[in-house]
């Protein structure tokens, strides 16, 4: 599930770029923007050919944002093995599950 999650988080765009802050925007409000179009909203990503919808939390959403961009080496995983199952249980949009993404990889 481990390397599951860590597919789905890098393709997820959190749209860093600082300069389509809007004129006068300091950086709690963009972040607050960015985090509005992920918290509580249908978001699709696509994994190895397979759509997943993500529908995350206020806290999923901020814990990843603090650990996606505290993280230097991109070989690390962003969300510990250990958390995630709970992760994709969590933020997966339809309830699917471990077997039926399996499946999908298959």
């Amino acid at each position: 599930m481990s390397y599951l999650l860590d597919s789905i988080i890098r393709t997820i765009n959190l749209d860093i770029d600082m300069k389509k802050r809007t004129e006068g925007e300091d950086f709690n409000q963009y972040v607050s923007r960015i985090r509005q179009r992920f918290v509580d909203a249908v978001h699709k990503v696509d994994v190895e050919n397979v759509s997943i919808k993500l529908k995350m939390t206020k806290e999923s959403f901020d814990d990843l944002y603090n650990r996606r961009f505290s993280i230097r080496d991109s070989k690390s995983a962003i969300i510990p093995a250990e958390e995630a199952t709970g992760w994709i249980e969590k933020n997966l949009d339809g309830g699917i599950t471990k077997e039926e993404l399996d499946q999908y990889r298959n």
